[in-house]
């Protein structure tokens, strides 16, 4: 690592240790760059320990994360809030992890809110995580913890896997995996814009009491923003025994703002005992100045030995 006279961190070599970053400055991973991470003790290839950060982290190296025992890992991590700052990947991020028990990661992750930023991947971002014993997956392309003022967009790739096995006599397992997703907090008034490719899976298996869910873009509030997507949006959920549920695009709160499709989403979801849900967009509710716009294409496709649930 080096700091310029500017007080900018640049990476420009081959680096195998977590960077912390503890200054509201620039930061810049340059094509000869890289940070490659092994180590269970480390948070993330790129951690920014700054509570408001207003500065530019851009990516155009490797980012790679390779864990077997670590729980919630990513490859850039800020601990803060996005405030008028950016992220931007021009690179490659790649995030793999393996446990016996719970297990989490993320490619991007903000612990706090996106306020005047924005978080924009015009790389690939690919995230894969595997539990084992019983217990949860989750994975994560995007991931915003707070609200959302500012905006993302892809206009690269993101490829998220989330895989959980159990057994027949075991307890509850779990696989969750999302494309981009933001919590809310208040509501969400900024802007998700898609125009590259989303593909998530998500499989449990084994257990009798399991859950697969996999989400393209998730808005776990009120929308009162816009999520755009002109691009391709693939969702796949698999459950040998419980619950596969997959969604496009997934607000669990009203909408207020719009949504426009002008691209494909396609939704797929197979189980063999119980539930099966599949919706190209679903929202909870729609408030008076709400729309939905699709000219694109929506596929959906569940498979079961049941009645699925099948919404456009």
């Amino acid at each position: 690592m080096a700091t310029d006279a500017f007080g900018q961190t640049v990476i420009e070599t081959p680096l195998t240790a977590e960077q912390v970053i503890t200054l509201d400055e620039d930061v810049t991973i340059t094509t000869a760059g890289s940070i490659t991470i092994d180590d269970a003790s480390d948070s993330a290839a790129l951690y920014i320990d700054v509570a408001d950060y207003s500065s530019v982290v851009t990516n155009n190296g490797l980012i790679d994360v390779s864990l077997s025992s670590a729980s919630a890992p990513a490859g850039i991590w800020l601990n803060g809030n996005l405030t008028g700052g950016s992220i931007l990947n021009n690179g490659n991020i790649t995030v793999d992890l393996s446990n016996s028990s719970y297990a989490s990661a993320n490619g991007i992750y903000i612990s706090g809110d996106v306020i005047t930023g924005n978080i924009a991947n015009a790389g690939t971002i690919d995230v894969y995580v595997g539990a084992s014993s019983s217990s949860s997956a989750w994975a994560y392309g995007i991931d915003v913890e707070g609200s959302l003022s500012g905006a993302i967009t892809n206009s690269g790739h993101i490829t998220v896997a989330a895989s959980a096995e159990g057994s027949s006599s075991s307890g509850s397992t779990y696989a969750y995996g999302y494309g981009i997703r933001v919590v809310g907090g208040f509501g969400v008034d900024g802007e998700v814009v898609n125009s590259g490719s989303i593909d998530v899976s998500a499989q449990a298996f084994g257990s009798t009491s399991a859950s697969a869910y996999a989400y393209g873009i998730a808005i776990l509030s009120d929308l009162d923003g816009t999520i755009t997507n002109s691009g391709t949006i693939t969702v796949a959920a698999d459950n040998t025994y419980g619950t596969a549920s997959a969604y496009g695009i997934y607000v669990s709160g009203t909408l207020n703002g719009t949504i426009d499709n002008s691209g494909t989403i396609s939704a797929a979801a197979q189980g063999t005992l119980d539930d099966v849900t599949v919706y190209g967009i679903y929202v909870d509710g729609v408030g008076t100045n709400g729309r939905i716009n699709v000219s694109g294409l929506i596929e959906v496709k569940a498979i079961t030995a049941h009645i699925p649930q099948v919404n456009l």
